[in-house]
């Protein structure tokens, strides 16, 4: 395409123009497409949910790896190799506008997980009343042991050792695989009775980071969950009651909405520990209302989740619970070596670098989570390592599907800080028809991430490399002083052409 050309008479000087590159301020991208060839044998499973939810299938595959992630969380892991494992836990923010489909794609996977709580659940009561019974057993000791310490006191004879049956059982927890609100210390005691791992679910993200710090005061809350991603020990203080939870590995998933005008704040706010780095972005177009034209569905997902929340775990040494490890094949191992040489070279700015930097440990996280949704929805042999097969296919999601998603929700937040002020202010010249525009006002003005002339020079010298902007040449015989730093702005904005320029 050729470049048109024109003269704008400014004083004595003819300003030379040619048409303004709109990309800096096009910051969106388009989404992704989501291939049949990507989900494996979640696919047909995928697509009918979403029609009959009338909802995006990639909300609908959000919240599918993220209920599988949690449900695994507890019995395996992933290794690359020794010394590099990764819990498969996962988080997904699924992203769109108000009524964009985000709840309704879900009902039908978290319905499938609050079945399989119900089942795993099923024999709590019983626990329950044999921990009351249990509980008033030792009640029992304990009181005859106080009254063999008072005789003992009065004879002065030695202290009896508090027996063992005298000591409070542990109260049993109801087994959670799915929950929706609650404080830090309720979800500690939750993880440390669950025989899986939990899925925080929030339809509004931006409420749930919100509450951080409501009730301990402190910043512990952030600190809880980015060890909770991790599979991490972790310890709570119970201020009220005395004592402390602890429990030897917290995993909880998190999956829930956000509307991307609240995502941009975040991530341009968000500090510098990576929480919002954690999270995969699922942000697809809307679709049209259309009615289903399948039945409901069956129990095959619910068949499928029991499968994974019934997965054994390991016995250590000491008698206590671990996750098997899944290691890669050696095929895998040398696919993945590659993969993780040319992602280094994959380029991003801004605030996506720190979830690119995260991407290798994400790819272990998704490559366990596809071979054991492939088992439990196929009644196959249970997997003994990821194979080359499942790991290239999990390659392919991520640069296909994952990557360019994130630069789509990150928009604005993905690019370097210069380019990112620039976008905010070709949008405000665009808003305003400005026809000249000035460096001092510029960042006077209180546009967001212009907070002082070096900012804004900078923002502004990136729309002068578009062809946005040139600086206004200087008058003949102007009085000598400080230059005014104004900028040009090109006519052909409004003067023909696409889009701000039509």
């Amino acid at each position: 395409m050729g470049l048109n050309v024109i003269h704008t008479a400014f004083d004595a000087d003819q300003v030379e123009w040619t048409i303004p590159d709109l990309s800096i301020i096009s910051t969106r991208q388009a989404p992704p497409e989501l291939r049949d060839e990507l989900l494996g044998s979640a696919s047909r499973l995928v697509r009918d949910a979403a029609e009959r939810a009338n909802a995006p299938a990639e909300y609908v595959l959000g919240g599918l790896l993220a209920v599988t992630g949690a449900l695994l969380a507890q019995s395996r892991t992933a290794r690359a190799w020794p010394g590099w494992s990764e819990s498969p836990v996962l988080w997904f923010a699924l992203v769109g506008d108000p009524s964009a489909g985000k709840t309704p794609a879900l009902s039908e996977v978290l319905a499938a997980a609050d079945a399989v709580e119900k089942i795993i659940g099923d024999d709590f009561d019983n626990e329950q009343a044999r921990y009351v019974e249990s509980l008033e057993r030792s009640k029992a000791a304990k009181d005859a042991w106080k009254e063999s310490v008072r005789e003992a006191t009065k004879l002065n004879s030695p202290t009896p050792t508090l027996p063992s049956d005298a000591i409070e059982p542990e109260a049993p927890v109801q087994p959670r695989i799915v929950v929706r609100d609650t404080t830090s210390e309720k979800l500690i005691l939750l993880a440390k009775g669950a025989k899986t791992g939990i899925l925080m679910v929030r339809d509004e993200l931006r409420a749930w980071l919100g509450s951080f710090d409501r009730y301990t005061g402190g910043g512990g809350d952030r600190g809880l969950w980015n060890e909770s991603y991790n599979g991490r020990p972790h310890t709570v203080d119970r201020v009220k009651q005395g004592g402390s939870i602890r429990v030897d590995r917290l995993t909880i998933g998190v999956l829930g909405g956000l509307q991307p005008e609240i995502l941009t704040k975040l991530l341009l706010n968000d500090s510098d520990d990576g929480l919002c780095a954690r999270f995969v972005m699922v942000f697809p177009d809307r679709v049209p209302p259309k009615r289903p034209t399948i039945g409901p569905g069956d129990e095959r997902l619910t068949h499928a989740f029991r499968r994974l929340a019934n997965l054994n775990v390991e016995i250590d040494d000491e008698g206590k619970s671990r996750p098997r490890a899944v290691e890669m094949t050696p095929e895998s191992q040398e696919l993945f070596q590659k993969w993780r040489v040319e992602h280094e070279r994959d380029f991003a700015a801004g605030m996506l670098s720190s979830a690119f930097g995260k991407m290798p440990g994400l790819v272990l996280r998704l490559s366990l989570a596809f071979s054991y949704l492939d088992w439990a929805l196929t009644e196959g042999e249970e997997p003994t390592s990821i194979s080359g097969e499942v790991l290239a296919r999990t390659l392919e999601f991520v640069d296909e599907f994952v990557k360019p998603m994130l630069r789509r929700a990150y928009g604005d937040s993905a690019l370097p800080p210069a380019e990112r002020n620039a976008a905010v202010v070709g949008r405000m010249i665009l808003a305003r028809r400005c026809n000249v525009i000035n460096e001092r006002e510029c960042y006077r003005s209180g546009l967001p991430g212009i907070r002082d002339a070096e900012t804004a020079r900078k923002a502004l010298m990136a729309l002068v490399e578009h062809r946005w902007l040139k600086p206004r040449p200087t008058r003949a015989g102007t009085h000598p002083g400080r230059a005014r730093a104004d900028y040009l702005v090109n006519p052909l904005l409004w003067e023909g052409g696409d889009g701000p320029m039509g």
